[in-house]
């Protein structure tokens, strides 16, 4: 039996690649939802760090199943809106290798029909893992709030690697169809 050693090399370069371009490609989601939706980018920059570590630790161990971005009122401590991205891996190597995208417009387009937010709202970012997950240093166990009250709308793959795929998913009041 021969063995070649280049398919395993690339695929761990494109794996690789993928980890780090779907770390930086959700962070930067982030930044553009607080902004778009007048919130103060403040927690992400100073937990920004933390938030990274987490992030390329799971993604590169395939345990991070949901990340999302919580936005709540603190007086009621209810949810307002949420961000949930959820992730899908594909370790069959049969996908473009070459293929990276991003559907910031589309993040855009949706987040330039939503309902202003109460003013003094917050945020968080929680993440939902598989069992077996490396702890990763400044991430605690806590639980999402209930978005029960709120509705759910799907705006389908925003994030596409060769190996990753990620999907979102927005939870609030729109007001109607988007």
């Amino acid at each position: 039996m021969s063995v070649s050693g280049v398919r395993t090399s690339i695929g761990v370069k494109v794996w690789a690649m993928s980890t780090i371009y779907v770390a930086n490609e959700v962070l930067r989601a982030w930044f553009e939802i607080a902004n778009l939706r007048g919130l103060n980018s403040d927690y992400l920059s100073s937990n920004l760090e933390t938030i990274s570590r987490g992030l390329q630790t799971w993604l590169t161990t395939r345990h991070l199943r949901r990340a999302v971005l919580e936005v709540y009122d603190p007086k009621t401590d209810m949810a307002v809106e949420r961000w949930d991205m959820v992730f899908d891996y594909d370790s069959s190597g049969t996908g473009d290798t070459q293929s990276f995208r991003t559907e910031m417009d589309k993040l855009r387009e949706f987040a330039s029909k939503l309902r202003n937010l109460p003013p003094g709202c917050r945020y968080r970012v929680v993440v939902q893992l598989d069992e077996g997950a490396p702890p990763v240093r400044g991430w605690v166990p806590t639980t999402l709030r209930s978005v029960d009250h709120l509705r759910s709308h799907n705006l389908g793959g925003f994030i596409d690697t060769a190996r990753i795929k990620v999907g979102m998913e927005y939870w609030g009041d729109y007001g109607g169809e988007c």
